[in-house]
This record gives structure tokens, C-alpha cells and sequence, in this order.
């Protein structure tokens, strides 16, 4: 396979954007096929967790999603710019414009004078406006039906390819997207804030276009669990907003979605598939939908709910900030701390320890996250394996200097034992290289030989510079010699720089 030399995109805050045309090998020919590579930057490795987590959703859960932008493997590219070899998400290249862009261009489009009354012209605004809005909304749906909340849906992660008669959305930028299907209120609802922000999407696309661009929702706006402060969710629907001639079955739905955002009324929608349906009916029959002002309402009435919020977690937030901060403190006697969150399914805890990851989030702060799972279960360290092959990504992608001092400070730490931890984390020989072999033990000998291994490597990483703070997710499901590792890490007196956050179900317990 061979490679051209990769053009630079997008030059983010925390990561870059390139794509390079890739020739392939095929039996009897090869062709080009562009990608797109999305690298992080250096000095910004905290950024490695948020792509780990974009990769393994795209992979797992969204493999077959239509609509989604494929990943096709992750690992160190080297942009051959001087800044050396990074950590990069390879993604499938995806044609068309942010929805950012399209705005804008439908904006100049509509300095013309189409006839919106003329709905036999396919081309029309209006009609453009309703199916790219219509792809979205597909597009969205597709992902909270295979569990999963995109969590930051906004103009620039909608990529839009509107031709005549032709309208293909696909939604990219998972970085914190989660596996859930919302937040459990206190009342026992679930919501879903995705479907607020599509609200101030499908608000934009239908506002008064000018040339200028839209302005993305702001990030507060679209997180429900936010912990900077409350962004007021109090939009309206001013007729001054919108086109004199919008119809009314497009008001109605956008003053519906709004209204997901009050929960002060009964309204229409509680799920994007209802609003694709509506959209749909709208295309499938616009003289019915748009020429008539006032239609005869065909669709089913919904209980709206209120937007996906955690009220109500100000103690747990400090709790967890709190132990964050004390990993911190230079003289600190006390040995590694564990903090453990219960709750059903759905009742915001991953999401809780997301919104700590971003309050400590510093370069002084490696913060990582393993999930146990219930079908691999009689796997030893899975989820330990998981968090841990992270941090060693997250290590490479620093700058050359600090990469180096990692490397001799856990290299001077294993000794000649190295072979003992690369065996269970093969992402460690990226960052410390092949190492010699160690005598060959079983069972009880060998296990207690990686606590000791391995209760090593984790103070030499982890320090008052550099604390180290590792989520475990769904520990229902640990195995015995997981949980046994982590409670050798706690009493460990040479572990004090190391926070566990553990996250279960206290309904899902085993009863041992």
C-alpha cells in the first residue's frame, strides 16, 4: 500500500486534520482512496483519552451505523511536518461541507428569488432546507438507536452533501460520545440532550440565511452535564427569526423541539425518530405540509420531557474534584484512594466522572478509563488492560524529550521484569520496546508476581507531577483478579499519587 504525502485540513486547538490519498492493492488493479487522519498535537496527549474513546464507539457500537463517519484503525502517524510521530484516529474521508459552510452557502443561495410556492421545482430553498434537516435527523437517530449519545452535536460535526434530488448527512467528532440512551431523572425519566441540540441545528438551517455562517451552538449549550455555568436554554421563536413565508407545519416542529429544552407544556416529540417521521411526511407530501398555512395535524401528540441535566450532583462533584485535588499535594503520607459511584443503569455515572476529567483535566493530570464487560468477564484485568494501554498512548503522544524521561523512569523501575507487564499490555513494548524474557511461573506465583510488577509501574508514573486518576466502569462485572490487583494498589504505601474512580450497579450486583 502506498501513501502520498498528507494535506493539512483543519488545524484545531487539540488536534489536526489531514487527508492523504491511499493507493491499494487490489488483485487486479490498485486505485486511490482518500482518508482522513485526525492527529493529535503536541503537548496535548490529554486529548488521546477523547479520541480512544471516538475509535472504540466507531468500532464497536457504530461499525454498521449509516449516517457515521467509519474508523478504520488508530496507532502513530507522522505528518512529516518536524513535529514527529503522534497519536491519530485513521477515519474514512467523507465529501461534502460542516454544516457551518452549507449555511453559509444556503445563505447566498437565498439572495435569489425562488418560489416557494412552486413545489414541483426540486430545487427549490425550501425543499433543500427540509432534506438536509431530514438527513440529520436519520443520521441522529440511527446513532441513539444503537445506544449511544453523541453528546457534542453541533454545526461543525455535520457533514452535508446536497445535491439535486440527492442529500447524504453524516454526523463525525464522537470524542464524547457515550454508550447510553440518556440521564435518568430523579423522577425516573430519561433524557436525552442530543435532541436539544438538534432543536438549535434544525433552528439555524431554518432562520433567515445571510452570508455569514451560523454560529455553532456553544459546547455548554449541547453538554447536559456541563460543569461551567448554566447556559440559559430560554430561545424563541420570533417570527422576525425566520423567513415571512416558512410554513407552519415547519414552526410547529421547531417550536416542539425548543420546547425540549423548557419541559413547561405538553408537547410532540420524545425520540429524533419522531421528528424524522414528521419530515419525512413533509417531503413525501409538501403541498399537504408547506403550501397550506394551516394543515390539518396528522401526527400523534408525545409527552415532551425536559433536556438530559444532572441537578442535584453538586455534593458528588465536589467529592470527586476533591479527591482529584489531593493527589496534587507534594507531602501527601496517605496511600492511593478509591472513590465508588453507584446507580442503576442510566443514571449518569459515566457521565458524572467525564464532567471530573474535564474540571482536572491539566497536562499535570493523566486521567484514563477501562470498562469492564459482562461477556469478558473470566478475562483477567480486561478493563485494567483497557485503561492502562491508554495511558501508554497518551504517554506517546507527548513531545520526544518527555516521552524519553518516561521511558527511562519506567524502563529504571521494572528492571529486568519489563517482559512481566508487556505479556498483559502490549501497547507498553510501543513506549518501553521488546523486552528480555523472565523465568516462566504459574498460577498463584505468577499472579503475585504482576501485582508486585505492575504496583511498580504504577508509581513510577504516577507522582505528585504527574497523579494518576483511572476510571473503572461497570465493576459489577470485574473479575477476582482485578479486583484483587486493585486492592493491592490501595494499600500500597508507595502508591500515593493514584486515584480509582469505580463506577456499578448496585442493582446488578453479585451477591458475594
Amino acid at each position: 500500500m502506498n501513501k502520498q504525502k498528507p494535506l493539512l485540513i483543519h488545524d484545531g486547538e487539540f488536534h489536526r486534520i489531514y487527508r492523504m490519498n491511499v493507493e491499494e492493492e487490489k488483485r487486479d488493479a490498485s486505485s486511490l482512496k482518500a482518508v482522513a487522519i485526525k492527529a493529535s498535537k503536541p503537548g496535548h496527549g490529554g486529548d488521546v483519552s477523547d479520541m480512544n474513546n471516538e475509535y472504540n464507539i466507531l468500532t464497536q457500537r457504530l461499525a454498521d451505523c449509516p449516517g457515521v463517519r467509519g474508523a478504520l484503525r488508530k496507532g502513530m502517524f507522522d505528518a512529516k511536518d518536524g513535529t514527529g510521530p503522534l497519536f491519530a484516529l485513521h477515519l474514512e474521508w467523507v465529501e461534502g461541507l460542516t454544516l457551518e459552510k452549507w449555511l453559509a452557502e444556503l445563505g447566498r443561495q437565498g439572495d435569489g428569488d425562488d418560489n416557494m410556492n412552486d413545489l414541483s421545482c426540486e430545487s427549490s430553498l425550501l425543499l433543500s432546507q427540509i432534506r438536509v434537516a431530514h438527513g440529520i435527523v436519520l443520521a441522529l437517530a440511527s446513532i441513539h438507536e444503537a445506544g449511544v449519545v453523541h453528546s457534542d452535536f453541533v454545526a461543525d460535526n455535520v457533514i452535508v452533501k446536497d445535491e439535486r434530488n440527492n442529500c447524504s448527512v453524516t454526523i463525525i467528532g464522537f470524542n464524547f460520545a457515550e454508550y447510553s440512551r440518556g440521564v435518568m431523572s430523579d423522577e425516573g425519566e430519561l433524557y436525552n440532550d442530543d435532541i436539544y441540540a438538534l432543536a438549535l441545528l434544525l433552528k439555524d438551517i431554518f432562520k433567515q440565511q445571510k452570508s455569514e455562517p451560523a454560529e455553532s451552538p456553544k459546547k455548554e449549550a449541547v453538554y447536559g452535564l456541563s460543569l461551567g455555568e448554566a447556559v440559559s436554554m430560554e430561545e424563541n421563536l420570533e417570527d422576525n427569526e425566520f423567513a415571512p413565508d416558512l410554513p407552519w407545519s415547519v414552526r410547529r416542529l421547531l417550536a416542539d423541539l425548543m420546547d425540549y429544552g423548557h419541559g413547561t407544556r405538553v408537547t410532540r416529540y420524545d425520540s429524533v425518530s419522531e421528528v424524522a417521521s414528521d419530515l419525512a411526511q413533509m417531503l413525501s407530501d409538501p403541498f399537504v405540509f408547506i403550501s397550506d398555512p394551516n394543515p390539518v395535524d396528522k401526527r400523534k401528540s408525545t409527552f415532551q420531557r425536559p433536556p438530559t441535566r444532572l441537578y442535584g450532583r453538586e455534593k458528588e462533584m465536589a467529592t470527586l474534584t476533591a479527591a482529584c485535588n489531593r493527589l496534587i499535594i507534594p507531602d501527601r503520607k496517605e496511600t492511593a484512594e478509591v472513590v465508588l459511584i453507584a446507580g442503576h443503569s442510566g443514571t449518569g455515572k459515566s457521565a458524572l466522572c467525564k464532567q471530573v476529567q474535564k474540571a482536572a483535566s491539566s497536562e499535570e493530570f493523566f486521567f484514563v478509563i477501562g470498562k469492564f464487560d459482562q461477556l469478558q468477564n473470566t478475562r483477567p484485568y480486561s478493563a485494567l488492560i483497557l485503561a492502562f494501554s491508554e495511558l501508554c498512548e497518551i504517554f506517546l503522544a507527548k513531545d520526544q524529550d518527555k516521552v524519553a524521561r518516561i521511558r527511562e523512569d519506567i524502563l529504571a523501575a521494572l528492571g529486568c521484569n519489563g517482559k512481566v507487564l508487556t505479556d498483559v499490555i502490549p501497547k507498553l513494548i510501543d513506549l518501553i520496546g521488546e523486552q528480555p524474557e523472565v523465568p516462566h511461573v504459574k498460577g498463584i506465583e505468577a499472579h503475585n508476581r504482576f501485582k508486585y510488577v505492575f504496583r511498580t509501574f504504577v508509581a513510577a508514573v504516577a507522582g505528585p507531577a504527574t497523579p494518576l486518576v483511572v476510571v473503572l466502569d461497570d465493576l459489577q462485572w470485574a473479575d477476582a483478579a482485578s479486583t484483587d490487583l486493585m486492592q493491592a494498589l490501595m494499600v500500597d504505601g508507595t502508591n500515593r499519587h493514584l486515584l480509582f474512580i469505580g463506577c456499578y450497579r448496585d442493582d446488578e450486583m453479585p451477591d458475594d
